[in-house]
């Protein structure tokens, strides 16, 4: 790829209510539990030991993600994102995760009143080529549900990761964007088990 213009570090959500119950999210919406509200608190712990500095802090429209990033960066400024929520899966949203369609999923919601893979995955891609063609976006976070920081996993080719169990919650992709467009993902990180690992 050409010249990189930014840095994005995309945060997945800590776990939630129907994370536990292994219960499929998208557009709805549960609470951290407080194993959610730790792995939050260890991802900022995480970003700290690094000291990571974001020019601009953003969060899907969703209370999972938002809650996230208050644990994550207490006191931190950040604008809301519509167009960074979770697909929507219509009338599946709130069944067992093992009823899930295979990802990339498709039309297979459409019926359902829930969104195509291509329309879930055009959206988020947009708009944060939007946000890292603004002025002064060096170095970006975006707090994210589960299902979008797995989207740009598959979407960018990276096939190890498995949303049913080893994905992980509060996991950080970070990606550099392009003066030409385009992404590359240049890692994942897992900041519960580095949490883990410097309790020892």
């Amino acid at each position: 790829m050409g010249h990189v213009v930014g840095r994005l570090y995309v945060l997945n959500q800590g776990e939630t209510l129907f994370d536990s119950l292994h219960r499929i999210q998208g557009r709805c919406d549960s609470p951290l539990t407080l194993r959610g509200v730790e792995q939050a608190r260890q991802a900022g712990a995480w970003m700290a030991e690094r000291g990571l500095c974001f020019d601009h802090v953003y969060a899907s429209a969703s209370g999972r993600s938002r809650e996230t990033l208050s644990y994550a960066l207490p006191g931190a400024v950040f604008e809301h994102r519509v167009e960074l929520c979770d697909g929507c899966y219509g009338s599946y949203e709130g069944l067992p995760q093992d009823v899930m369609a295979p990802i990339p999923y498709g039309s297979f919601y459409v019926p359902f009143g829930g969104e195509s893979w291509d329309a879930f995955s055009g959206r988020v891609l947009h708009d944060l080529d939007v946000l890292l063609n603004r002025p002064g976006h060096d170095c970006v976070l975006a707090a994210c549900d589960t299902g979008v920081a797995y989207m740009l996993c598959v979407e960018l080719g990276v096939e190890e990761c498995d949303y049913r169990g080893r994905f992980g919650s509060c996991t950080i992709l970070e990606l550099e964007y392009g003066r030409e467009g385009g992404w590359t993902l240049r890692s994942i990180s897992h900041p519960v088990s580095f949490a883990r690992h410097m309790n020892r």
